[in-house]
């Protein structure tokens, strides 16, 4: 999806393309969005049916996406530690991660909504530049014995690894809509405990940002 960047001056003045990946839960099952550009939807079509070729796309009106409940609440994740450091990835994962958290939003009720959202947005490259930094300023200090870190070499490749990858900034939020309160309030307590699948208790982990 990095196919999707603007140019640098195009970007200066409009700004990156954003894209937002959305997992609905409902009463009759769980469906997944792409809220896109008219500009670049073309592309993204392709690059879905390329990762899924017996995928079926079509194309829908927000209003048959989005119920209005009598409490609705929203929680937004972030990274604790800074955007380089890592965290665990799919193969270092015991189970599917998606699986983790469709199970997480399944089984609603005909008054219950539940939502995950990412918004993605091409980043630049200041994120990997301080990772790079930091990778340097660790390797500079184990050169000199007594400035030595206790930095390990699994956490330097782990930082390495992600920066190597095209970055995105993303916002994570999870939405609920129910009748009650409480109800709508653990089902976000259990999105939250699904994310936990991604936490490396050394280096980073997901922690909401706020709650409304």
């Amino acid at each position: 999806l990095m196919g999707f960047r603007k140019g640098f001056w195009k970007a200066l003045f409009t700004g990156q393309y954003r894209i937002s990946l959305e997992i609905v839960s409902k009463s009759e099952g769980i469906a997944f969005y792409v809220v896109v550009p008219d500009e670049i939807s073309a592309i993204v079509e392709k690059q879905i049916n390329a990762a899924y070729p017996s995928a079926e796309i079509d194309i829908v009106n927000p209003p048959e996406i989005w119920d209005r409940g009598k409490y609705t609440r929203v929680t937004e994740l972030k990274l604790k530690g800074p955007a380089y450091y890592p965290i665990k990835e799919y193969e270092a994962l015991k189970n599917d991660s998606m699986s983790s958290i469709t199970s997480a939003v399944s089984k609603m009720r005909e008054d219950q909504v539940t939502a995950i959202q990412y918004v993605i947005q091409p980043a630049e490259d200041s994120w990997r530049l301080a990772g790079r930094k930091f990778i340097s300023s660790v390797k500079a200090k184990n050169a000199n014995p007594e400035k030595k870190s206790n930095v390990d070499e699994k956490f330097l490749e782990g930082i390495e690894n992600k920066i190597s990858n095209p970055g995105f900034y993303i916002r994570i939020r999870i939405v609920s809509l129910a009748e009650d309160k409480v109800v709508a309030e653990s089902q976000i307590q259990n999105i939250l405990s699904a994310f936990e699948q991604f936490t490396d208790m050394t280096y980073n982990r997901f922690v909401k940002k706020y709650f409304v």
